[in-house]
C-alpha cells in the first residue's frame, strides 16, 4: 500500500509500569527520538520538558504525579507525519521523505494528471509520500469530484463530501469492498514499487507487468426492483440496466440493455429479443478497474434512478452472479438484485 508509516517502537523493558504511558513519558520519548525539523513542535516539547524539571505537570492532592492510563500498544503505534507545502516534483529516482504529507485540491490533481510530463512524477511521489486530496472550494453545494483518477495515481487519502449521495461517493465506497469494507485497501505493486514504472497509456495496448483481461457480462434478469424513490404507489416501471467500467482512461466504457416494459418484479433480458444483452470490455489494468451497474426506469422525459451496484474487477467471481442493489445513499435495497453471467479471460 502506501509507504510504511508506523514507526518501530522499542519493546517495553522490565521497569515499565504495566504498559501505561504518562504525558511525561511521551514527551521524553519524543524529545529523545524525534528527528523532525519542525521548530514549533520541538519548542513545545522543550516547554513540556521544562515543566517536568520544575515539578509534575499533573498532580493529585498529595502532590504525587498522575499517570494517564494509555495502552502501551496504542502509544507505540503513534508516528510523526508532517504536513508540508508542495514545492514541485522531484525527478524520478530521487529519495523522498516518507514522513511528509502534501494536500492537493481536486484542481491541482486535474492539472498534474492532465499533463504528460507531471503525471509520472505525481505517481512516483505517491510511492514514497502520502498524498491527501480534497474537493475544490467552489463546491458550496457539497457535490463531489471523481475519485477514480486519484485511485489510479496512488493517492492514499481521498477526501469526499459524505453528506451527498452520488455516483462518485458510491464508486469510492465500493472500492473498499475488495477488503470487506474494513476502511483500507492495499495498492497494487506498480503503485508502490519505485522500480516498476507506471503511467496511463493513451491506447488500449495490453500493459507490461500486469495481467490484462477481457471482461464479458451478460445481463439476464433483475428481481424485486422498487419504484422510483422507493414509492409504494405509482405506475409499473420499465427498467433497463446501464453497465459502466471505470478505471484508467483507456478502460472506461459504457453499455446499456434494452427496456423491459411494465415489469419491475422479474424483468428478463434473455427472452423476447434477437439481441443478446452481452457486453465485452477489454481491460488493460484490472487492478484499478471497477464495474458499475445502474438500473433506471425509462420515462418520456427523464429516466428515474432505481438502484446501483459497483464492484472492483479483481473481486468479481466468474459464473452466474447476483449483484445486490443499493440506493443512491449506499443503503441496501431489500431483495433487489441484477442476475448476470460473468466471464473473465486473459487478453
Amino acid at each position: 500500500a502506501a509507504p510504511a508509516m508506523a514507526a518501530a517502537a522499542a519493546a517495553p523493558g522490565p521497569d515499565d509500569d504495566g504498559g501505561e504511558v504518562s504525558d511525561e513519558d511521551e514527551a521524553s520519548e519524543a524529545l529523545g527520538q524525534s528527528k523532525l525539523t519542525d521548530k514549533k513542535l520541538l519548542k513545545k516539547l522543550e516547554k513540556v520538558a521544562q515543566k517536568e524539571a520544575k515539578g509534575p505537570a499533573h498532580a493529585d492532592a498529595h502532590g504525587k504525579a498522575k499517570k494517564i492510563k494509555l495502552a502501551r500498544e496504542l502509544s507505540d503505534l503513534v508516528t510523526w507525519v508532517k504536513g508540508v507545502h508542495f514545492k514541485g516534483f522531484q525527478p524520478i529516482g530521487s529519495k523522498l521523505n516518507p514522513t511528509e504529507i502534501v494536500s492537493f485540491s481536486e484542481n491541482a490533481v486535474d492539472k498534474h494528471l492532465g499533463d504528460e510530463d507531471s503525471r509520472p512524477l505525481f505517481i512516483y511521489r505517491n510511492k514514497y509520500q502520502l498524498t491527501r486530496t480534497y474537493p475544490a472550494g467552489f463546491r458550496v453545494n457539497s457535490s463531489n469530484y471523481d475519485p477514480i483518477p486519484c485511485f489510479n495515481s496512488g493517492c492514499q487519502l481521498i477526501a469526499l463530501n459524505f453528506q451527498t449521495p452520488c455516483d462518485e461517493l458510491n464508486l469510492y465506497l465500493s472500492r473498499f469492498r475488495q477488503n470487506g469494507d474494513c476502511g483500507y485497501i492495499l495498492k497494487p505493486d506498480f503503485l508502490c514499487d519505485p522500480k516498476i514504472p507506471f503511467s496511463w497509456l493513451s491506447d488500449s495496448t495490453p500493459s507490461p507487468n500486469r495481467t490484462s483481461c477481457r471482461l464479458t457480462i451478460r445481463i439476464i434478469s433483475a428481481q424485486n426492483l422498487p419504484k422510483p424513490q422507493a414509492a409504494h404507489k405509482g405506475e409499473i416501471i420499465d427498467p433497463y440496466v446501464m453497465v459502466n467500467v471505470y478505471g484508467v482512461p483507456q478502460d472506461a466504457k459504457e453499455e446499456r440493455t434494452h427496456v423491459v416494459t411494465d415489469n419491475g418484479f422479474n424483468p428478463r433480458w434473455d427472452v423476447g429479443t434477437t439481441t443478446t444483452q452481452e457486453f465485452t470490455f477489454p481491460i488493460t489494468v484490472p487492478e484499478l478497474a471497477m464495474i458499475y451497474l445502474r438500473v433506471y426506469d425509462h420515462d418520456i422525459s427523464v429516466d428515474d434512478f432505481i438502484g446501483q451496484c459497483a464492484v472492483p474487477v479483481v473481486s468479481l467471481a466468474q459464473g452466474y452472479r447476483h449483484f445486490n442493489l443499493r440506493f443512491m445513499n449506499y443503503s441496501r435495497i431489500p431483495h433487489a438484485s441484477v442476475f448476470a453471467h460473468i466471464s473473465i479471460t486473459p487478453w
